[in-house]
């Protein structure tokens, strides 16, 4: 992305959370951008938008995990283990 390049993570995030609130039903593109921003170490940001995922997609193990790794990265452990289980366990 230019916008990554040129300036910082969360102004490429600011970007991308312009797709997520046209279209806040679409899950794929709410994965994307939240994948993108734990990519970018915006790991507090993603986590608004893997709780929305898991309310659309409450079946989907890999959004679990993704939530207890930005809770991790966030200082969070005991919240961060137990998203690890559920991821385990779903």
């Amino acid at each position: 992305m230019r916008r990554f390049d040129k300036q910082e993570p969360a102004d490429a995030l600011r970007v991308l959370s312009s797709l997520v609130e046209s279209s806040p039903g679409d899950p794929v593109l709410t994965r994307d951008v939240a994948f993108s921003a734990m990519q970018w170490g915006l790991g507090g940001q993603a986590y608004p938008l893997l709780q929305r995922m898991a309310a659309i997609r409450p079946y989907e193990p890999q959004t679990y995990q993704a939530l207890g790794q930005c809770l991790a990265e966030m200082g969070n452990a005991d919240l961060a283990m137990i998203y690890y289980e559920i991821a385990l366990n779903g």
